[in-house]
């Protein structure tokens, strides 16, 4: 047998080779053009959506402009849950228990959130199910009450209950507009939630007290809105409207709509629960999610890159900063939130309201998205029964 020189077989290696690079060249591997395939993005209802959308894919386009993004905002994502075949999504996590039993975000580990170890207390737990994590968090935001400083009864206030009996003991006073954001059936979750610490539908029939006497109040807070701005309107720019040309004494409302106001520019702006003790106030969280079907390795940590992007510094300061004005949208990290309370006084006035945050939590994730139509009629109906005889014995009287 003819003995094969080492330099013979060098130099086969070497044609073989040149061979591989030249068919690479013609027919680019699958591997590579998957990853450059584009990566679908559903994200959550924010202020300003184009103007985030166009953010997200700069700052994108400037790690990875060979990678398109395809971005997406459902307009349900409560009653739609198709948002969850994009790569990417984004989402209240209060769906995040719908979304964990699903199976439908990868697990996360802290190593994985560079954001973990900075993020605000109650907003950690706010992504974990289980013990597991499926989300990057970029934004919170909560219900709050705005009313001006020199309104020290209002401004002292310490639960919802106490600000509504303090207007309604005294119309002439002035109004609240509360924001009724969806329907009443979701107040009275979070009312419920607020009071009990549960996120399971209640039994109407033995509805406690303090539950019944919140919701009888914001139903009569929303009748004498009514009958002061002669309608309830459905647009958060317009109850803004009304507040800040003083149509209405206070604003209950999401904390980002202070930066709707163009006179009464610097309210009191209070936190706080339903409850008389004003325990767990539910805080929300929007948050961002990788797609738990993606097999790729090299896709899925392009995803992941994408999430802590989209959850990132760099373009939350883009975001909130549009024409010179601030949107006044809440970041989930403690450091960002500090460093902007330095720059903007609503941030500092957002963050003193809220530097008792070992008293919030992030919202149970469940409540909202399973009640049904028919339940929420049920809920509704329930509250139009306690104003009805409300007003029965008022009449009487």
């Amino acid at each position: 047998m003819k003995q094969v020189k080492k330099h013979d077989i060098r130099a086969v290696v070497r044609a073989a080779a040149a061979i591989l690079l030249t068919l690479c060249a013609v027919f680019p591997c699958r591997a590579s053009e998957a990853d450059k395939q584009p990566i679908t993005v559903a994200l959550y209802m924010l202020p300003q959506k184009a103007h985030f959308q166009e953010v997200v894919e700069t700052k994108w386009a400037e790690l990875h402009p060979d990678i398109p993004l395809e971005i997406t905002f459902p307009e349900h994502p409560y009653h739609d849950p198709s948002f969850l075949s994009a790569d990417v999504f984004a989402y209240d996590t209060d769906m995040l228990t719908y979304v964990a039993e699903k199976g439908a975000a990868m697990e996360l580990s802290p190593e994985d959130l560079p954001v973990y170890n900075d993020l605000i207390g109650f907003v950690r737990d706010g992504i974990a199910y289980e013990g597991k994590y499926y989300a990057i968090p970029f934004a919170i935001c909560n219900s709050c009450m705005l009313c001006d400083r020199t309104d020290l009864a209002l401004s002292n206030a310490r639960t919802f209950r106490e600000a509504a009996e303090l207007i309604l003991e005294d119309p002439s006073g002035g109004c609240m507009a509360i924001d009724f954001f969806g329907d009443i059936a979701y107040h009275f979750m979070h009312v419920f939630y607020s009071v009990n610490g549960s996120d399971a539908v209640p039994d109407l029939y033995n509805v406690d007290d303090e539950t019944a006497e919140t919701l009888l109040d914001m139903a009569l807070l929303e009748k004498a809105y009514k009958e002061t701005a002669g309608e309830v309107p459905k647009s958060q720019k317009k109850r803004a409207e009304h507040y800040d040309t003083g149509l209405v004494r206070a604003l209950y409302c999401y904390s980002e709509d202070s930066a709707k106001l163009m006179t009464r520019t610097d309210p009191s702006i209070r936190f706080f629960g339903y409850g008389s003790e004003n325990d767990g106030r539910p805080f929300y969280c929007d948050a961002v999610s990788v797609n738990a079907d993606i097999e790729d390795p090299g896709r899925r940590a392009l995803c992941l890159e994408l999430a802590n992007m989209i959850a990132g510094e760099e373009v939350f300061r883009d975001y909130i900063c549009v024409d010179g004005a601030c949107l006044n949208v809440l970041p989930a990290s403690e450091t960002l939130f500090l460093s902007l309370a330095d720059e903007y006084a609503v941030y500092r006035a957002v963050w003193d309201a809220i530097c008792d945050g070992e008293n919030f939590i992030e919202r149970p994730g469940s409540y909202v998205y399973d009640i049904t139509n028919e339940g929420k009629q049920i809920l509704t109906d329930f509250v139009n029964t306690l104003l009805e005889e409300y007003e029965a014995v008022e009449n009487a009287a």
